[in-house]
């Protein structure tokens, strides 16, 4: 079991190939296209996405994933590691950091042996 698991979201916009190679947990953001939800990296890959972006008529929106989307991921890291750091872009920009927090509230209810810790990077990841 490794000790430290890494969260984020998939706003951090990380390669695939270092999601796989580091084992960090992606949370999907949500893209609503229309009326339809869609989860990033889940219903929609990257390059699908960009293909349709550039025919669009109206842009998306997108929402933060909420607290019970980063809950799942602590529980899932939970099960290989003793420590979480869930790295998010700035609360200023995003309201995943407050979601990620409550879920680390919660989180620390379920999982009393896991300790979590929610960092706000103050930043915007670059795509």
């Amino acid at each position: 079991m490794s000790t430290v698991g890494v969260l984020t979201d998939s706003c951090a916009s990380i390669p695939e190939r270092l999601i796989e190679e580091l084992n960090i947990k992606v949370v999907p953001y949500y893209i609503h296209k229309g009326k339809e939800a869609l989860r990033d990296l889940v219903d929609v890959q990257r390059d699908e996405f960009f293909r349709w972006l550039a025919t669009a008529n109206e842009l998306p929106k997108t929402a933060n994933p909420g607290p019970g989307d980063y809950l799942e991921g602590f529980k899932e890291l939970a099960q290989r590691a003793h420590e979480v750091i869930s790295i998010h872009m700035t609360s200023i920009g995003s309201g995943a950091y407050q979601a990620a927090m409550m879920a680390g509230e919660m989180a620390r209810e379920v999982l009393p042996d896991v300790h979590i810790e929610v960092i706000n990077t103050r930043n915007v990841f670059p795509v």
